[in-house]
């Protein structure tokens, strides 16, 4: 049996023996309770020294003999594995509820005379949840006073949420209606405990993948639950990566609310917070076996990226990064293979999760939790705002909001609020504006960051339509904070005509704004993940890394290279203005393309999905084609060969990834081969 919470071990075991003498006197029962000590919680013990009670206990079960044992654990994870493989099912007994300390108490007092009546009862609730009591060896009492109605005492989520400390006062009282007013008297000085009551209706998710794969692993569960779903037939595990704010947590919490499941949630900062590498081995263990102990329940391994990867650049403590990474596999494994456990882990960068992590069969899908969109946005102002303000103010704080995250949007909601408060009025649209650091928009600038979205956009749309570039547009969308162009990858792998049609993709935001608005800005420079620095780390590896430039030498830094080689900068400037050429050729025969779909982001700011399937981009495209077509060059190639330049053959490499420019810093591309989605 395995006792929660584990300070109550002794209690149990001592009430378990109580019950077992009145019930069967003549049996006699080799008991055995091995307690955690004070302060150690749960954890695991070693699986060579084991506590002497439990090596005791197993030489007595080897020895033979019909006598029966039970052994009482403060937790699972107390069990050495190998024990645990051999033995019985654990009998989970706890946390208490009013029924059986109701039980209990009633038959602290009533001695054996009433014992026989109350003991399956008491026995049958300690399945569910029990406590013993130190009164038992107490003198009883002449007359034997009522029992305790449930109803005198603290409510079940309230008795749970009490430590085991707690019950040890309680029960120093003298009879049960002392007993009774100490708990009430301590469950009301204990911290207050609100049950998890989120749902996914209460998230403001718009439709997409990662909404709709959340529903059905909240359909699936309850299919399970019910016997109509088999456990090898569902998605049991989910990698859910995004930006800082997103929601990870949240939706975590919301899959487990509306699935009516508890949530057992972790990270690896709270794992290595207990000490060393055996110290953090041993907490990861006695995570995972709260969440076998709790089945059927959720998962929740947050910052995954925390574990690192064995195939890191950074060697720096590898083997402890490799010993971390080995206990993760070894326990996802086991967690996986017992029916009842979801296990939804988050990231901020899935690019650094070992991948015999983020495989199939351990994370079974890896899904991408966006920034909100503008209908997201509305509903996140409407749920916490209510009718404080008008829909027109709403509307217009969605629309200027874009590329906030929801953690954003919250703070500055509390700061607003607050402002408000201090100046005894109700709050504005202006409050909430000010919080956000959302000044007077400049409508020069906006029209700027559309015509660089848009000119990655439409490159990227011709040259997928040339057959160079696979994948597709997922959103598009400027505001206050940036801009960008999602793309959905299709995995391939990159030969010449690729790499420079990235590097096209990459260059083409600096173009459209030489071409639309006579001169670029500075949206295409600044850090190591701007539209120039990925262009330049791609012409640098095409010249460098795959051997498709001027030689096939292989180099391990090829920007060091560049800074001290000069034919090599003069090779790698070639590459890039080539691009920026290709580039500005291909937007000007696409102009109408372009300029439909400027003025779609200037109004809107956000495009969910891909922008060129609209009617009006299509009547664009079509107006395109049919002066392509007047000056005789009907195909939608966008560009010409030149010196040194392959044409392609087929859609052959992933798509441009990652626009630094009016969005500010985005990751760089993941590299060939690899599947998932980018910022162009």
């Amino acid at each position: 049996m395995a006792c929660r919470p584990a300070g109550l071990a002794p209690e149990l075991a001592r009430l378990v023996q109580a019950l077992i003498a009145v019930e069967h006197p003549a049996v006699p029962l080799a008991l055995t309770c091995a307690a955690a000590p004070p302060g150690t919680g749960t954890a695991s013990t070693s699986e060579a020294t084991p506590p002497e009670a439990i090596r005791s206990f197993w030489k007595g079960v080897l020895a033979g003999g019909d006598m029966p044992h039970l052994l009482i654990l403060g937790g699972e994870s107390q069990l050495p594995r190998r024990m645990a493989r051999l033995l019985p099912p654990l009998l989970h007994v706890g946390p208490p509820d009013r029924a059986a300390v109701a039980a209990v108490l009633d038959l602290a007092v009533t001695g054996t005379a009433r014992a026989r009546a109350t003991g399956a009862a008491a026995r049958t609730h300690g399945a569910r949840g029990g406590i013993g009591t130190r009164a038992a060896d107490r003198v009883l009492p002449a007359a034997v006073p009522a029992p305790v109605p449930p109803s005198d005492l603290p409510s079940d989520t309230v008795l749970r949420g009490l430590e085991a400390e707690a019950w040890h006062l309680a029960l120093r009282a003298p009879d049960p209606a002392a007993w009774t007013a100490e708990l009430r008297r301590l469950a009301a000085s204990a911290p207050v405990r609100r049950a998890a009551a989120l749902t996914l209706d209460d998230l403001s998710l718009e439709d997409g993948p990662v909404r709709d794969a959340a529903t059905r692993l909240v359909a699936d569960m309850a299919g399970w639950r019910a016997g109509r779903v088999a456990w090898s037939e569902m998605t049991r595990s989910l990698l859910i990566h995004g930006a800082p704010g997103t929601g990870k947590t949240w939706l975590a919490r919301a899959i487990a609310g509306s699935a009516g499941l508890p949530l057992i949630a972790a990270s690896l900062g709270d794992w290595q917070a207990a000490g060393h590498l055996g110290d953090l081995l041993r907490e990861m263990r006695a995570t995972f076996a709260r969440a076998r102990a709790a089945a059927p329940c959720v998962l929740f391994l947050d910052e995954l990226d925390a574990a690192g990867s064995r195939g890191s650049d950074d060697r720096h403590a590898s083997t402890y990064r490799a010993q971390v990474i080995a206990g993760l596999l070894e326990q996802l494994d086991g967690v996986l293979g017992l029916e009842g456990v979801l296990v939804l882990a988050a990231t901020n960068d899935p690019g650094a999760i070992d991948p015999a992590l983020r495989r199939p069969g351990r994370l079974d899908r890896t899904l991408a939790l966006p920034l909100p969109g503008r209908a997201g946005l509305h509903a996140i102002l409407t749920r916490q705002l209510g009718c404080a303000l008008p829909s027109g103010a709403l509307d217009d704080l969605s629309r200027r909001a874009i590329g906030h995250s929801p953690a954003e949007i919250d703070a500055a909601l509390r700061e607003a609020l607050s402002l408000a408060r201090a100046a005894v009025r109700g709050i504005t649209a202006a409050d909430i504006a000010g919080a956000l650091g959302l000044g007077p928009e400049a409508p020069g600038l906006m029209r700027r960051m559309a015509v660089h979205e848009a000119g990655h956009a439409v490159a990227f749309h011709r040259l997928r339509q040339a057959g160079v570039l696979a994948g597709r547009i997922t959103a598009v969308r400027i505001g206050a904070t940036g801009g960008l162009v999602a793309v959905e990858e299709e995995a391939g792998t990159p030969t010449r005509a690729g790499l420079e049609a990235r590097i096209t993709c990459r260059l083409a935001g600096r173009a459209a704004e030489a071409l639309v608005l006579g001169a670029p800005g500075t949206g295409a420079g600044g850090d190591a993940g701007s539209d120039l620095a990925l262009a330049t780390g791609l012409a640098l590896q095409l010249e460098l890394s795959w051997g498709l430039g001027g030689g096939l030498t292989w180099h391990a830094n090829p920007m060091a290279r560049l800074a001290a080689d000069p034919h090599l900068r003069d090779r790698v400037e070639a590459h890039l203005q080539r691009g920026h050429g290709r580039a500005t050729v291909l937007l000007k025969e696409s102009r109408p393309l372009l300029d439909a779909l400027v003025a779609r982001l200037e109004a809107e700011r956000i495009i969910e999905g891909n922008p060129f399937e609209d009617p009006v981009i299509a009547v664009a495209i079509t107006a395109g084609e049919a002066q392509e077509a007047e000056r005789g060059n009907p195909s939608p190639a966008p560009t010409a060969p030149t010196a040194g330049t392959r044409t392609a053959s087929g859609g052959d490499t992933p798509p441009a990834a990652g626009d630094g420019g009016s969005a500010g810093s985005m990751p760089p591309h993941p590299g060939p081969g690899t599947g998932g989605s980018a910022d162009v």
